[in-house]
């Protein structure tokens, strides 16, 4: 066999290997959907890296599909949570009188609890936001290397997102 025919039967049986060889089908799921693919999971999680309908970077809250928006004005030295449904953008509510978020901060811990501080609209009790102002959490969130955990109930479980500040970027 002449070389070059060797490397035209070399590349064929790559591309019938690479095009031909795996399972396409999907399986739904329990409720008839179709799994997301690998890129509609990494669309997923990539829209979650980009700012919340309100600015502010979004993390998911786990085992229960929420998600929470933290925000910060650096002027004002407001910290803020908004609390959100399943696709980040329409408000969600708790009960909770405070938020506690926790931060480690260049390896120390530090502890900050929010209030509510309910948007029009929420129901009599609930909030969809939590805030609190202090100059020092607005420099946590802003430090470098900054990690923390928030915790909230909803609907009488608690969740909790995991905080990474060096994910959330800064104009």
């Amino acid at each position: 066999m002449s070389r070059i025919a060797l490397t035209w039967s070399c590349a064929a049986l790559g591309l019938a290997a690479f095009v031909g060889c795996g399972d396409t089908k999907q399986t739904a799921d329990k409720d008839g959907k179709s799994p997301p693919t690998k890129q509609q999971a990494k669309q997923h999680e990539h829209e979650h890296e980009h700012e919340g309908p309100h600015g502010g970077h979004v993390i998911e809250l786990g085992g229960g599909g929420y998600h929470a928006e933290l925000t910060h004005d650096d002027q004002t030295k407001v910290f803020g949570v908004y609390l959100l449904d399943g696709d980040a953008k329409k408000p969600i509510t708790s009960e909770d009188k405070e938020l506690v978020v926790n931060l480690t901060v260049a390896g120390e811990p530090q502890q900050y609890t929010l209030t509510a501080a309910p948007q029009a609209g929420d129901p009599e009790g609930q909030s969809s936001r939590y805030e609190l102002k202090d100059e020092k959490l607005v420099e946590a969130w802003d430090a470098p290397k900054t990690k923390g955990r928030l915790r909230i109930n909803l609907g009488g479980k608690s969740y909790a997102g995991d905080i990474d500040a060096a994910e959330h970027a800064h104009e």
